[in-house]
Formats: structure tokens, C-alpha cells, sequence
């Protein structure tokens, strides 16, 4: 019932891994008919049933953000097939299953769900820190929200996630000793930034 009031979904982070869970999640993809983002948790689970994204009665945006073992899991690929063919493996996954995809790694990139790959260039080594990926399907999931467009949330997220990072590193002069309440407490001089 709440879910149709959501302008946007995020499920994953802290779902935990039991069936019950598993069939929570299957259901909300199934039927969701907001824009959801898929993260963490679910991203596992769905490994286990990747064809229910082919299953969806509605037509909504997902974005899924996993980062590469995460993909390998989903995909079927290896590590290593992913980080030689990122660019290619992102595409074709994405316009298998109608979704788009931020895949998080040194360099994240953003693809939407007609196989096409937007490379982000912000950030440096923090967003490698347990507890970043949270952050930014919370700030994915808030974009889009407010836009209902995945594109640009996928491509807005990835950057203001990494100036968060840069942000961090410009005021305290590390890259490794943020936590995410550390980093979400630049978003707003980062978005004020990149308005202004």
C-alpha cells in the first residue's frame, strides 16, 4: 500500500538475505509502478532470479547499482571479464533485462537501459569505503524522485557522489578516513556548488 504513494523506491540496503525477503523483493518488481532503485541486499537476491526483471507488469525505470562483484553475480560474467569489457557487458545486460545501471568501481559509469554508457569523472579512493554505496542510492533514489528521470539521476548521483569525495578530501586533505555521515554532510555545499 505505501508503495503507491512513493514518487520513487529504493530496496536493498539492510533487506537481509532470507526467502522471505527474496519473495518481498520478487513482489515489489513485479508490481512496483514507481521508479525503484535496486542496491545491496536485493542485488544479491536477484542474482538468484534475474529473469523477474523480464517479468514486470509496468513499464517504471529500475536502476540497479551494484558494484563489480555485484555485477559478476548478476550478469553470469567474471571480475575479470567485467573490468576488461565494462562498457560492453553494462550495455548488453542493460538492454536484456530493460534497465538501467550505475556500475560502481574506480571510475563508475552509468547506463541506460538503450545501452547507452556515461563515464563519471568525479570522485577519488573514499568512495571505495564500506557504506558509500548506501550513499549513493540514496542520493540516486532522492534525483529520482524529484525528476523521475533515471538518466539524470544515474549520471547527478554519480557526480555529486563523487564531489562529496573531493569535497571531503579538499577540506581534510585524506581520501580514506570519511564515514558516510562524514560524506552526506557535503551534499549540500556540493549541490549549492554545482548550482551556482
Amino acid at each position: 500500500k505505501q508503495l503507491s504513494k512513493a514518487d520513487a523506491v529504493l530496496i536493498g540496503p539492510g533487506l537481509s538475505l532470507n526467502s522471505e525477503s527474496a519473495n518481498f523483493l520478487f513482489d515489489i518488481i513485479e508490481n512496483v509502478k514507481s521508479p525503484l532503485v535496486i542496491d545491496a541486499d536485493a542485488l544479491t537476491l536477484l542474482a538468484g532470479n534475474i529473469e523477474i526483471l523480464n517479468q514486470r507488469k509496468s513499464s517504471a525505470e529500475i536502476i540497479l547499482t551494484p558494484h563489480i562483484g555485484e555485477f559478476a553475480n548478476l550478469s553470469g560474467r567474471t571480475t575479470e571479464e567485467i573490468t576488461v569489457n565494462r562498457f560492453e557487458i553494462t550495455s548488453e545486460f542493460a538492454k536484456k533485462y530493460n534497465v538501467n545501471v550505475v556500475l560502481k568501481s574506480e571510475t563508475s559509469i552509468s547506463c541506460t537501459r538503450d545501452g547507452k554508457v556515461y563515464i563519471n569523472n568525479s570522485g577519488n579512493e573514499q568512495l571505495g569505503s564500506a557504506g558509500s554505496g548506501d550513499v549513493l542510492s540514496g542520493i540516486i533514489v532522492s534525483l529520482l524522485a524529484q525528476t523521475g528521470n533515471a538518466f539524470s539521476a544515474m549520471v547527478c548521483g554519480n557526480y555529486i557522489h563523487g564531489m562529496l569525495a573531493e569535497s571531503y578530501y579538499n577540506k581534510f586533505g585524506n581520501k580514506q578516513s570519511a564515514s558516510q555521515q562524514d560524506l552526506i554532510k557535503f551534499i549540500p555545499n556540493v549541490i549549492t556548488g554545482i548550482l551556482s
